[in-house]
């Protein structure tokens, strides 16, 4: 089994994704990246452990903060970033 390799193992990864209801793993509302930050990421990265180091932080309405996602599209990838450019810079 697959597992990203910013988990130190299978077991962990599978402990994660545990707290997750069925319903969002079928949605692939359970993305790890999702719940990652960017300082984290830079690390991961730096250690050469991030799987998916393409990975925009945007910021999410629905959760009304910033999230990471992975976009297969690098024009869509670019416009959300900028949205949430946008809108910190709104924020002040």
């Amino acid at each position: 089994m697959f597992y990203p390799k910013c988990f130190e193992s299978r077991k962990k990864y599978e402990r994660w994704m545990g707290l997750f209801s069925r319903y969002e793993i079928q949605r692939g509302n359970h993305l790890s990246c999702q719940y990652c930050t960017t300082e984290f990421k830079e690390k991961m990265v730096r250690d050469g452990e991030c799987s998916y180091p393409g990975v925009a932080f945007v910021y999410s309405s629905l959760s009304e903060g910033m999230v990471g996602k992975v976009y297969k599209n690098q024009k869509r990838k670019e416009e959300a970033i900028e949205r949430s450019a946008e809108h910190e810079r709104e924020r002040g």
